[in-house]
């Protein structure tokens, strides 16, 4: 078993394409069926290679989407390189929102030390 790079997804509903997509680009092949999605690589990729085959299969679902007129949900990939053992790394792609707030209070104080603003204590 030779060393294989790919990346995988999975879509809903699983019956979103009527017929298996199969293509082939240069330096990989891609699997569309049956709500999973597989890119194989031949080679290692350069940096970007990923998010530009994320965007050409966006857009194999997009483009059905069209003709279907149904929703779709595409979840983010997974890399997975197998060793030639069999075994395999896997590495997960994730979205992750993060909410910040910052609050800052200030004490504005004149030249003989009389307290002109609080904002903590306007704020209370």
């Amino acid at each position: 078993m030779d060393a294989t790079l790919s990346l995988e997804w999975s879509y809903t509903p699983a019956d979103f394409f009527e017929e298996p997509v199969d293509y082939s680009e240069p330096d990989y092949t891609v699997h569309i069926d049956g709500g999973q999605v597989v890119a194989t690589f031949t080679a290692d990729q350069p940096d970007g290679v990923f998010a530009a085959v994320q965007k050409e299969v966006e857009a194999w679902f997009l483009g059905a989407q069209v003709v279907r007129n149904r929703p779709f949900q595409l979840s983010a990939y997974t890399s997975r390189r197998t060793r030639p053992d069999g075994s395999a790394v896997v590495g997960l792609m994730a979205h992750i929102k993060v909410g910040a707030s910052l609050t800052c209070d200030a004490v504005l104080v004149d030249a003989a030390g009389k307290i002109k603003a609080d904002t903590r204590a306007e704020r209370i």
